[in-house]
């Protein structure tokens, strides 16, 4: 191990598959720590439908506490089933647990790659003349803007819903910023 102090793992497993997906997660870290010398505090978090269940909130001040205290954020996945979102262990959940996290660490790209290879193209939804011999295409989206922070409407008889998309210069540029980056970089390892 390196002499390097231990980089510390905030872990929000959720609900659902998020703590098993997350359990495995780590022990992938766990093995990459070993293969290169690295070292890993974990400190858990509760998120989503569980921390409802222990403070009646989504997205409490002590998981935003464990997060901001930590050189890493593991996120599960948070809500539960359909049949349930009427229920205030669920209503929102998603909602308030990962825009919340976003608007709170400022979480503003995704990064969406995708890759079709040659030996795979058959497979490809896609129409050949599209893909050629393969497919290599990077989706860099902005996440603090457009519908999932704008106004939501919807009329008592549900003949009505409004969904408002809004966007700050700002927000739009950051985004266009990264993703130029991001191309520059690539074409500079090519």
């Amino acid at each position: 191990m390196s002499g390097l102090a231990p980089y510390v793992i905030a872990v929000c497993a959720g609900d659902g598959i998020g703590p098993e997906v997350v359990r495995e997660a780590i022990r992938v870290l766990e093995a990459v720590g070993v293969k290169y010398g690295h070292s890993f505090t974990f400190r858990e978090a509760l998120v989503g439908g569980a921390a409802w269940e222990a403070s009646g909130a989504h997205l409490p001040e002590s998981t935003v506490d464990t997060c901001a205290s930590a050189d890493a954020i593991f996120f599960g996945s948070v809500g539960g089933p359909v049949d349930a979102q009427h229920l205030p262990k669920w209503k929102d959940a998603e909602r308030n647990a990962i825009l919340g996290m976003r608007g709170r660490f400022n979480l503003a790209i995704n990064i969406r790659p995708s890759r079709v290879y040659a030996s795979l193209a058959h497979l490809c939804p896609l129409k050949a003349e599209v893909i050629g011999t393969g497919l290599d295409v990077v989706i860099i989206r902005e996440l603090l803007g457009g519908a999932y922070f704008g106004l939501h409407e919807t009329a008592a008889d549900g003949r009505f819903a409004k969904d408002e998309m809004t966007y700050t210069w700002e927000q739009v540029e950051h985004a266009i910023k990264f993703g130029f980056e991001t191309l520059r970089d690539a074409s500079q390892v090519s």
